[in-house]
């Protein structure tokens, strides 16, 4: 009991203390801005422009086509704000590679600097890509999805950005 009251007495001085001496304001000052202001926003597949993709069947939420050339890509526009991470699904029939791009204002072209590349394997997969902490803080206009390496068909569908 003893040990009770003395946690309680303890914690109620550093509340007085915080309290009277303005301390409070600064902490939640501090805590409120480690906190993320995470937005998801879906994009809608149907105003992106493809390259060496055949058989292409494009919806808002989707799109499935073959690759060609070993060097299809979809470039989707992006409104000009700051992109953390970029999740989608994709369904392919052998192992492959999935490429992102991502184009900031400081960049006039794609390159592999900035891309990000993952393994995909036959079947459905979802693909989550953390963009690096330094490229995040820009604002991204365009990001460049090369769905697969090989010529083979694929479907990307739900494609989201958080910022």
């Amino acid at each position: 009991m003893r040990k009770i009251m003395s946690v309680i007495l303890i914690l109620l001085i550093f509340i007085v203390f915080f309290y009277n001496t303005n301390v409070y304001p600064k902490l939640y000052a501090w805590y409120a801005s480690t906190q993320i202001n995470y937005v998801e926003k879906r994009i809608k597949l149907n105003t992106a422009n493809y390259q060496n993709i055949r058989d292409i069947k494009v919806s808002e939420s989707s799109i499935t086509g073959e690759g060609e050339n070993n060097d299809p890509s979809i470039i989707i526009p992006l409104d000009d704000g700051p992109v953390t991470t970029i999740n989608f699904d994709i369904t392919v029939l052998q192992d492959d590679t999935v490429q992102v791009f991502y184009l900031d204002k400081d960049n006039s072209s794609f390159n592999e600097i900035h891309s990000l590349k993952t393994l995909v394997h036959n079947g459905d997969n979802v693909v989550t890509l953390k963009i690096p902490i330094e490229a995040s803080l820009k604002p991204m206009i365009s990001i460049r999805i090369d769905p697969v390496q090989t010529n083979q068909r694929f479907s990307i569908k739900n494609l989201y950005i958080n910022k």
